[in-house]
């Protein structure tokens, strides 16, 4: 079995759409007390299957929900789970104009990880670059 294929059962079998993990919970309870979660907009950065913006969703139902990812599979299947979001194929390390400047919310987690440290620059200045004034920045990962 090829990477790619791990990848993808790991993430189908742990049934994150009806048990969140705790750092789900965790971080949309810092989005609440930030403020932010109701009526704004938010991005997952390096959203997989889109399980994160999926219980996003169930917690703030009026926020506008983008997710990016690199596997059309993940995508595709965020899209099954979720049809109120909007879905693109990008490399957080090259992401389109229009994702910048725009997001209350932008969540990266469990990304950062799988960057060596000769683009973690680029990254966080990345993900930094897709916040509107005020937003704030989520990011989840083993340091």
């Amino acid at each position: 079995m090829n990477d790619d294929a791990v990848y993808f059962e790991f993430y189908n079998a742990e049934g994150l759409l009806e048990e969140p993990k705790s750092y789900f919970v965790m971080t949309a309870d810092m989005i609440a007390a930030a403020g932010l979660g109701d009526g704004g907009e938010a991005v997952g950065l390096g959203c997989a299957n889109g399980s994160f913006l999926h219980y996003l969703h169930h917690r703030f139902p009026d926020c506008r929900l983008t997710g990016v990812d690199v596997f059309d599979e993940m995508l595709d299947q965020g899209r099954g789970h979720l049809a109120e979001a909007t879905f693109q194929n990008a490399s957080i390390l090259d992401l389109p104009d229009d994702l910048y400047g725009r997001f209350d919310i932008v969540t990266s987690l469990g990304v950062m990880l799988v960057f060596d440290d000769a683009v973690l620059p680029a990254y966080i200045d990345n993900v930094l670059k897709c916040l509107k004034p005020g937003g704030r920045a989520f990011i989840m990962s083993v340091f």
